[in-house]
């Protein structure tokens, strides 16, 4: 790809490229710069560029002047685009425990020129779900190992009835659910509880109590989800559902419940059957194996 170039100055210096082959050129200062430690500044180059259009010319530290002086970008890399038609400057800064003097003609950083495409953006309800999941910063550690995701699951329950959703997303699809999510950031596990049976149900409700804590691993393929699920007891302010985007809604009668177990997501049936009927304890270990279109509870205590 061609490159065209216009000196600004006249003791500008051209780029140039090291080697045969090398992915970098080359990029010198044209005037003079000194910069104390933790200190950062703008350096020009004298240079205007114009890059063949879809594309962009990366600005990118050089590995020498990193090791031996702690010479780096701020914003590394940096994006020469297009459509820029003035100066290329650099914005340097001293990482190193030494002032460092920059002369006109140093080399200062290298240029790599890169092809790139724009993105049509599409604006969507949902995302396609991951092994990731919303896994940020530092989400995989240091061993690359995933947090699990925290969950409440939310028990409303009137006169000897519980409120079920019928899954259409998701993991389970087609099956009955307790209604829960996600816990989000800075928010309290009652308000997590409150706010999820209301956006899922309609309903509001009061909060009674935590009744346990199941450690939820699922398993498709080579794929494992885990899940810190809270299991937690509310009281409806109402008994009228309102079927929304999560799925049908229905009471299920505590008495006939097991005619209609296979209906049921397997775990949330052990959960309903264990902590909230049976109060057994406040904690559970839960693996459950997709295979094919079928879930299987492979462990539960």
């Amino acid at each position: 790809m061609k490159i065209k170039i216009k000196k600004l100055n006249e003791n500008a210096k051209l780029p140039e490229y090291a080697h045969p082959g090398d992915a970098g050129m080359d990029l010198f200062a044209c005037e003079d710069l000194s910069l104390k430690p933790g200190e950062r500044g703008l350096v020009g180059t004298g240079l205007a560029f114009e890059i063949p259009f879809g594309s962009e010319l990366q600005i990118r530290p050089r590995s020498g002047l990193a090791i031996k002086n702690g010479i780096s970008l701020v914003n590394s890399p940096g994006t020469l685009d297009c459509g820029y038609r003035g100066e290329l400057k650099i914005i340097l800064i001293n990482h190193g425990d030494k002032d460092f003097e920059v002369r006109g003609g140093d080399k200062i950083e290298q240029g790599v020129l890169n092809k790139v495409e724009a993105g049509e953006i599409e604006i969507v309800d949902e995302l396609s779900e991951t092994s990731r999941g919303e896994g940020g910063f530092g989400s995989t550690g240091t061993r690359n190992k995933e947090r699990p995701l925290a969950v409440v699951i939310s028990a409303l329950i009137n006169d000897g009835k519980i409120l079920l959703i019928k899954r259409i997303k998701g993991d389970f699809v087609g099956l009955w659910g307790l209604p829960g999510g996600k816990v989000e950031k800075e928010e309290f596990l009652e308000e997590a509880a409150l706010r999820e049976i209301e956006e899922e149900t309609g309903i509001k409700s009061e909060f009674k109590e935590h009744l346990s804590v199941v450690s939820e691993h699922i398993i498709e393929d080579t794929e494992k989800k885990h899940f810190i699920l809270h299991v937690c007891e509310l009281i409806p302010k109402s008994t009228e559902a309102i079927q929304k985007n999560e799925g049908e809604v229905e009471w299920f009668d505590f008495v006939n419940i097991h005619e209609r177990k296979h209906l049921i997501i397997p775990s949330d049936f052990l959960i309903i059957d264990k902590i909230v009927k049976n109060k057994e304890k406040n904690y559970f270990n839960s693996v459950i194996k997709k295979s094919g279109d079928e879930y299987v509870q492979m462990r539960f205590d």
